[in-house]
């Protein structure tokens, strides 16, 4: 019995013990947490607790996440605790769409409250509900000014201060990853002490059930004139006090604990002011808010991605290093690594282990962070000085680990070589040469990713790799590395770019060529103007357009074609507005869908641009030439990988590559 299937079972097992309740879930960080509640949760109303803890009714399994990854308890304040199932997704990583700031920008505006500026943002005002709270707001947009009125009061049952917000609707935000801080441009015409921000929907399920995203308070004095407030994005936190709002665990620049991720800056979603914590009055008119600090050339779109640096200057690359030396059978090699005028200094000496009379490894690990995303890039580059000669040079990142091939090991090892030179020079290692399959006692890959795509870096991993270590393995000698930077290289941004209309293609290599021939030359909706997104982090073949290496190049199965990729080619403009539109396979020219059937065409609309890539349903499926596996990727009856079956709680749900839905109707 499959995983999925396995957890579909335990999901109908557990509601089937719980017939008198209703399942709930919440998905955060592609983690699907299930619960089932009855009426109340202790003295709370459920739908209290499902409101403020994010929750939706409906199983993990019904939204696509069916491999069991065990159980959590979560406590819900004063409510109680409780139990939740996890389940991972089954679902493609796609490349991410980022908006990006203008080039130059030292300043990146998110809210402006004209509403005729692209920065207008709806929000919504919300009163504390909980056990009988008395505080009440109300918000309205007057002569370019967000203008919120209200009180924060005691809550008798609990004999401390409630709280109000204004919350802006679920959009997408420009990218201020290049950014250092977050300014709020507004006058109060009270005394208040109680004021906060938040931006994100991030979790921290160990520190808040009802909270999330990254918050920090400010201060406003009383003015008739507007001030601005500038809050360093090193004082948000996600970790916070679900009663008080209070910071439980500060932000930790030098590991990134609880600051806020990449991939939050990239696109914040949703922005919150707070007055929360302290009884008082809110009077407060807000102008405008905006992410400062900002440089020149934004992360998304920069050919390097820095990772780590040992300068101390960095929030995001500021990684703790601790060397590590040879345990196993009486091992003997020794080593230190210590940070000296900013540069990381890896000292030691490897030695053959007696016991097995071969060489034994030192090693330099970083503790575990957050780490910024090279999902978009092809090559690590390591920036630095060789003292010593030595041949067993190594670099791994992330956890991932493959049971098949390692006991010890995990995350995704390669080896480089260091030349001895008295001056710092780039070491370049392409990422597909990178394996999760490597020999525990010598550190060499037992399967390389060119050969078989399962053991290269994945992109959740790339998106985050959490840690990373270099290695001396393998080689008896003297290790003397003066490392000044590690990077992400030849990164892309993560739009596509069009090239001309008359995009040459190859075929894959045939043993990864899933296709029954070559994609056709001249695809709908100008798909074939398209070449190999950068979003994809596996070598194939720079020939390959982008509807040859998403459709046909098995290396890439995991992956999607650039999100919203439908809005760069105007495909609803193409479509047949009065009728139907059939897609046809972009190899073979099979119809595969025809949209509308069961519904109108702004649902069809609506469906995709929620999901971001072509969503259809059961009635416009053509059944006879369309094959979903049991692990829910979705193939036409010729070869050709089309997407994802995804259901959601409208039903069977196939979310697809318009790159592979491009074709012309076979003659």
């Amino acid at each position: 019995m499959t995983a999925a299937r396995c957890a579909v079972l335990a999901s109908a097992m557990f509601a089937a013990a719980h017939a008198d309740c209703t399942p709930y879930n919440k998905v955060s960080d592609n983690v699907c947490a299930e619960t089932c509640l009855g009426a109340s949760v202790g003295i709370c109303p459920t739908s209290v607790v499902a409101k403020f803890g994010g929750l939706s009714e409906g199983t993990c399994a019904a939204l696509g996440y069916m491999a069991s990854a065990g159980s959590v308890d979560q406590p819900a304040g004063p409510c109680g605790t409780l139990t939740f199932n996890t389940f991972n997704a089954t679902r493609r990583v796609a490349s991410k769409r980022v908006r990006v700031p203008p080039a130059g920008a030292a300043t990146v505006p998110l809210v402006t409250f004209n509403p005729s500026d692209t920065t207008f943002r709806t929000f919504d005002e919300l009163n504390d509900p909980v056990m009988g709270g008395q505080s009440n707001g109300n918000y309205t947009v007057k002569n370019g000014l967000g203008v919120w009125r209200g009180e924060v009061a005691i809550v008798p049952k609990l004999q401390a201060p409630g709280f109000i917000t204004i919350q802006s609707e679920t959009s997408d935000f420009t990218d201020i990853s290049s950014c250092s801080a977050i300014s709020i441009t507004a006058r109060t015409g009270a005394q208040y002490d109680g004021w906060k921000f938040a931006f994100g929907t991030k979790k921290n399920y160990a520190c808040s059930f009802y909270s999330g995203g990254f918050k920090a308070p400010f201060a406003l004095a009383p003015s008739s004139d507007f001030g601005t407030v500038t809050i360093p994005l090193t004082k948000f936190s996600d970790c916070n006090s679900d009663s008080t709002g209070e910071v439980k665990k500060p932000c930790d620049s030098k590991s990134g604990a609880n600051c806020p991720d990449q991939g939050t800056l990239e696109n914040l979603k949703t922005v919150v002011v707070w007055a929360e914590g302290a009884a008082g009055t809110v009077d407060m008119d807000i102008q405008k808010i905006e992410a400062v600090g900002c440089s020149a050339k934004p992360v998304a779109a920069a050919a390097t991605v820095p990772l780590v640096t040992f300068d101390g200057t960095g929030v995001k690359t500021t990684h703790t290093f601790r060397e590590t030396n040879d345990p196993v059978m009486g091992g003997q090699s020794t080593g230190t690594f210590a940070v000296a005028n900013g540069v990381g200094v890896f000292d030691g000496e490897v030695k053959d282990v007696p016991f097995l009379s071969a060489p034994g490894f030192i090693k330099a690990n970083a503790d575990k962070g957050d780490f910024a995303d090279i999902s978009s890039c092809k090559s690590i580059v390591i920036t630095a000085k060789n003292g010593a000669a030595y041949d067993g040079y190594r670099m791994s990142f992330g956890t991932k680990r493959n049971p098949a091939c390692s006991f010890f090991s995990g995350g995704f090892k390669a080896k480089f070589a260091a030349p001895v030179t008295g001056d710092f020079t780039d070491i370049k290692i392409a990422l597909d040469d990178f394996s999760n399959c490597n020999s525990d006692s010598t550190g060499e890959p037992t399967k390389l990713c060119k050969d078989d795509a399962s053991v290269c870096p994945d992109a959740a991993t790339l998106q985050n790799i959490e840690t990373m270590s270099i290695w001396a393995e393998g080689v008896d000698g003297t290790v003397h590395l003066e490392i000044k930077s590690i990077a992400g290289a030849d990164c892309g941004a993560a739009d596509l770019t069009a090239v001309s209309a008359a995009t040459t293609t190859t075929p894959p290599p045939a043993k990864f060529d899933v296709c029954s021939g070559a994609v056709q030359p001249n695809l709908r909706y100008n798909i074939s103007s398209f070449d190999t997104p950068a979003g994809v982090p596996v070598s194939v073949d720079p020939t390959e357009s982008l509807a040859t290496a998403i459709c046909c190049d098995n290396r890439t199965k995991v992956f999607a074609e650039p999100q919203f990729l439908f809005e760069e080619v105007q495909l609803f403009d193409s479509m047949n507005q009065k009728g139907e539109t059939t897609f046809y396979d972009s190899v073979c020219g099979l119809p595969l869908f025809t949209v509308p059937k069961g519904r109108t065409l702004a649902d069809f609309e609506a469906d995709t641009t929620e999901h971001g890539w072509p969503s259809f349903r059961t009635e416009e499926l053509h059944a006879d030439n369309v094959v979903t596996d049991k692990d829910g990727f979705v193939y036409s009856k010729c070869g050709t990988h089309l997407g994802s079956y995804l259901p959601d709680d409208k039903g069977p749900r196939w979310c697809l590559d318009l790159s592979c839905l491009s074709g012309n109707p076979a003659h």
